[in-house]
């Protein structure tokens, strides 16, 4: 999947360490780990909705995954032209409905399903000068995050599409495998993401819940467990369930977040981010 410093390569092919996130000041010593991201190595071979071509101008797609994003309020009109589809009624609604509503009118363009659209939660919503709105919505499949996936609603003042950036995508045929039980737990997850410390393998037996909040279970060490050349989990590991999709495929993961000390006496704090595959157990 994706991690953003694997050092001598992980066993993990989700681990998108996103971030080689904030590492505190003077972390002038501290391990620098390579950035990896699974998707950005798929061919981008994906094949654009039919009506992606009478869009027009402005228009950008994810070659990897076939679907826009971003789309000028001008080339979803064009789309629905194409489609010789008119846009559903907005009178009256708020503006989390309407940008809803727009989504829907447009579900062909991204490949998901209005019932997809209809379950996508509200991430936030936003005021801006001049009367306009921009709605963000997480992406979402069966009530579990899609990893990375949002899709970001201007409205004009009067409530008329002004873009979407971003995307939301459905499941397609990859729903039937939400039912299929996922090969690796979440402490084992974690552990593969440790590894980039050369903790052992069965530090997972000794990972322990700290609490939760959300999505998130927070996993805790023994101040005794290190990695071989004296690596610390220096805070809470936070760890939640996730889609990471890969073409046109979904897996199963866990998007975890670690705090790490070189040493026990080191002052300076690592903040890495990895997206581990909960099926291959692959970062």
């Amino acid at each position: 999947m994706s991690k953003r410093h694997s050092p001598k390569s992980s066993p993990v092919l989700l681990a998108a360490a996103i971030a080689g996130l904030l590492a505190l000041p003077s972390a002038g010593f501290a391990r620098s780990l390579p950035p990896i991201d699974a998707l950005a190595q798929i061919p981008a071979t994906a094949a654009a909705p039919a009506s992606a071509d009478s869009a027009g101008g402005g228009l950008t797609m994810d070659p990897r995954v076939g679907v826009p994003t971003f789309l000028p309020g001008s080339a979803a009109r064009a789309d629905l032209a194409a489609r010789a589809v008119t846009g559903s009624r907005k009178a009256g609604l708020d503006a989390e409905g309407t940008a809803r509503a727009y989504l829907r009118d447009l579900a062909p363009l991204y490949r998901i399903e209005a019932a997809e659209i209809d379950a996508l939660p509200v991430h936030s919503l936003q005021r801006l000068d001049g009367g306009g709105t921009m709605v963000r919505f997480s992406g979402t499949i069966d009530g579990m995050e899609v990893f990375r996936e949002q899709a970001n609603v201007l409205l004009d003042r009067n409530g008329d599409l002004a873009a979407i950036g971003g995307f939301v995508s459905g499941a397609g045929d990859a729903r039937k495998r939400t039912t299929e039980p996922a090969a690796l737990d979440r402490n084992a997850a974690v552990a593969k993401a440790l590894a980039d410390y050369r903790f052992a393998p069965d530090v997972s037996t000794q990972l322990m819940v700290a609490g939760s909040k959300g999505a998130y279970t927070h996993l805790t060490l023994p101040a005794t467990v290190t990695g071989a050349d004296g690596a610390t989990l220096a805070g809470n590991a936070r760890v939640k369930p996730v889609w990471f999709r890969l073409g046109s495929t979904l897996q199963r993961a866990y998007y975890i977040e670690l705090q790490m000390r070189d040493s026990a006496t080191s002052r300076d704090t690592d903040y890495y981010a990895y997206v581990v595959s909960a099926e291959t157990g692959v970062i």
